[in-house]
């Protein structure tokens, strides 16, 4: 044992105790020994630890890849938290793009939602619609952090070179993005199940919804909703930050989340998949309802009282839209917490077999661990968020005005168009008529 761990396989010895732990190999000191070899054992171990330390006093000769940096202490290549990348390089660089152009669209359309919805703030402001209102702020915080993130990424989620330091030591910004990402996506959970509700309330029973508009109660259901949307969200992140607390999952990365599979299932998973199940039920129910109404799914819609507003017609479109979006990503969470275990266990022996340098073959340890990651619907996941402010500036804009802007704007350029088309008109008739009466008057040749 002594022989092997500083001489046959000193550099492994040490890159195997440094990456995988020191419990995971025997300390040759405690291991049973006969008493006939125990003096010789002694002095062979004294011999090869001089041997191991003019070893480290020598110049270490290894070279790493990129991403890897070289440590001459241990003579064996490390990740680097800044540069390592766990995509392919051109992966990163496609799905870096679309992140950050999907965030700045999100941004400057939530901004365009905000504004017109402060134009139209007296069919904007108003119970349930103002849910939407509430969603768009979400999503432009979420846009600003990852846009924020983007700036220096080396700098504000690294807390070391190393990447093992990194991940075990999460810097205020890593915690910052974690706690902003949980509770976000939470709460866009909530807003679009209140809404949903809310909705559902108005249609499925409105003359109790009537009474209490009458009443005056909407106020008081409005604010319990805002107030259950604005607390229930710190639940699962301060359970996650007494737990596991929040760390790296994605390298480069982008934002932050729980430590562990389990904490992001419990805290984030599972409360999404409680509420957008019991949204998809109510709006199948609510979907049916307007269908036997009003024929909603007949090529002839038959008459009938019942009558649903096109603002809510362009909600229950969102409504859909952000059910594609929660499917995505429990579907991502979801596969990333399965493979988990297996995903450290390959990307360990990925990293074992870098320790020794680019003479080594690592690349079907690479192809092990890249098998389980799923880069397109993480990137798809990340789009569809950023998107989806501009998706609600269906409900924020008024077709109708907008319809009717086209076409004030089109009669504005017709009558200079027409003036000159009726000039040209004139114009042509009257040679016509010259040439005619030239061809009466004017004797023949």
């Amino acid at each position: 044992c002594v022989t092997i761990s500083t001489v046959v396989c000193e550099r492994e010895w040490i890159a195997a105790t440094t990456i995988l732990g020191p419990e995971r190999l025997p300390h040759c000191e405690s291991l049973p020994m006969t008493s006939l070899l125990c003096d010789n054992a002694t002095e062979n171990m004294n011999i090869t630890s001089d041997s191991a330390s003019d070893n480290n006093n020598r110049a270490c000769s290894l070279e790493c890849r990129d991403g890897f940096y070289k440590n001459d202490t241990l003579c064996a290549c490390f990740p680097r938290c800044d540069t390592w990348e766990q995509y392919p390089h051109s992966t990163n660089v496609a799905s870096d793009f679309f992140v950050v152009l999907s965030a700045a669209v999100g941004l400057i359309a939530g901004i365009a939602v905000l504004v017109i919805s402060c134009i139209r703030w007296k069919r904007i402001f108003i119970f349930p619609s103002v849910f939407t209102v509430y969603m768009t702020i979400s999503l432009i915080v979420l846009a600003s952090v990852v846009l924020i993130s983007y700036t220096d990424r080396s700098k504000l989620f690294c807390s070391s070179r190393d990447l093992e330091p990194s991940l075990q030591n999460s810097t205020s910004f890593c915690i910052f993005t974690g706690i902003v990402f949980y509770y976000i996506l939470l709460q866009l959970a909530l807003w679009w199940f209140f809404h949903v509700l809310a909705l559902f309330w108005k249609i499925k029973f409105p003359l109790h919804a009537k009474r209490a508009e009458s009443a005056h109660l909407i106020r008081y259901v409005h604010l319990t909703m805002v107030a259950l949307g604005l607390i229930l969200p710190l639940v699962p992140v301060v359970a996650t930050l007494a737990t596991t607390g929040f760390g790296l999952i994605r390298f480069p990365a982008i934002l932050c989340a729980g430590r562990s599979a389990n904490a992001i299932f419990y805290a984030l998973v599972l409360p999404i998949m409680l509420l957008l199940q019991v949204g998809i039920t109510l709006l199948v129910v609510l979907f049916w309802t307007i269908h036997k109404q009003q024929g909603l799914f007949r090529m002839r819609q038959s008459r009938s009282p019942f009558q649903i507003e096109t603002a809510e017609k362009k909600i229950l479109i969102i409504f859909c839209s952000y059910v594609i979006l929660g499917v995505i990503a429990l579907t991502t969470f979801t596969l990333a917490t399965k493979n988990e275990q297996r995903f450290r266990e390959e990307i360990t022996l990925y990293f074992t077999c870098e320790s020794l340098g680019t003479e080594m073959n690592c690349d079907s340890q690479r192809s092990s661990y890249q098998a389980l990651l799923y880069p397109a619907l993480n990137c798809l996941s990340y789009v569809l968020l950023g998107i989806f402010s501009a998706i609600n500036l269906i409900f924020a804009v008024n077709t109708e005005e907008l319809k009717q802007w086209c076409c004030r704007a089109c009669r504005f350029h017709l009558p200079s168009i027409s003036g000159e088309l009726s000039s040209t008109a004139s114009a042509s008739t009257a040679v016509s008529i010259l040439k005619r009466n030239d061809s009466i008057v004017a004797p023949p040749a």
